[in-house]
């Protein structure tokens, strides 16, 4: 996977040989490792953070075309969210980006309480003759 290959500094080359010149290419090579090390460890990271947001608007894509609840699922997740502290409210959007399970676990909690609530409307439209 692309977001494991910048964890180490990659090509761990041993100690330096003896040789003059196989030193040379061995400082040569580590400086090399190190430089390119450093240089695109942000962009790897960056593109697995992207990869992850990619699959969390996925998993929302698919749950808006197959589930009937969503709108209603979204409008109590935006509800829930809007009632917690700003730092907590901050913390939970964090774990959004970053975890697709957690997401989907958050969404099947609030999607029962937005069934209730569903349920509770109708009931209510039935009784008032709406």
């Amino acid at each position: 996977m692309w977001g494991d290959a910048f964890l180490f500094i990659p090509n761990d080359l041993g100690p330096a040989p003896a040789d003059p010149a196989a030193q040379l290419r061995w400082y040569t090579l580590r400086d090399l490792n190190a430089f390119h090390h450093s240089r695109h460890r942000a962009d790897f990271e960056d593109a697995r953070k992207h990869r992850t947001r990619k699959r969390v608007d996925m998993l929302f894509a698919r749950l808006a075309k197959h589930d009937p609840l969503h709108a209603g699922t979204m409008q109590v997740m935006n509800h829930v969210l809007k009632t917690l502290p700003e730092s907590a409210r901050k913390a939970v959007t964090k774990v959004f980006s970053r975890c697709p399970l957690e997401t989907l676990e958050f969404y099947k909690e609030l999607r029962g309480a937005a069934g209730k609530v569903m349920g509770a409307n109708h009931h209510r439209r039935r009784r008032d003759g709406r």
